[in-house]
C-alpha cells in the first residue's frame, strides 16, 4: 500500500523532482486491496509504493519504472 497511517489521518508520499513530498489524502471507501483517494493527490503524480519506515518528507530518491 501507498497509505501511510497517522492515527486516524493518512498520508502518501509524492515524488517531485527526485525528492518526495509527503501529502496528506482523505480515504473514501475500501474495494478490496484498493482504497478510493477522495482528497490530496492529483491524477498524474508520481506516488511511492511500499514507502520505507524511515522516509520523510525532502528526502531524495532514485525512482525506478516498471
Amino acid at each position: 500500500s501507498a497509505l501511510v497511517s497517522h492515527g486516524s489521518s493518512a498520508s502518501v508520499f509524492v515524488v517531485e523532482e527526485n525528492r518526495v513530498i509527503e501529502k496528506r489524502v482523505t480515504v473514501g471507501e475500501e474495494m478490496g486491496d484498493m482504497i478510493e483517494i477522495l482528497e490530496g493527490v492529483k491524477a498524474g503524480e508520481r506516488v511511492v509504493v511500499k514507502p520505507p519506515n524511515r522516509l520523510r518528507s525532502g528526502s531524495r530518491i532514485k525512482t525506478v519504472e516498471k
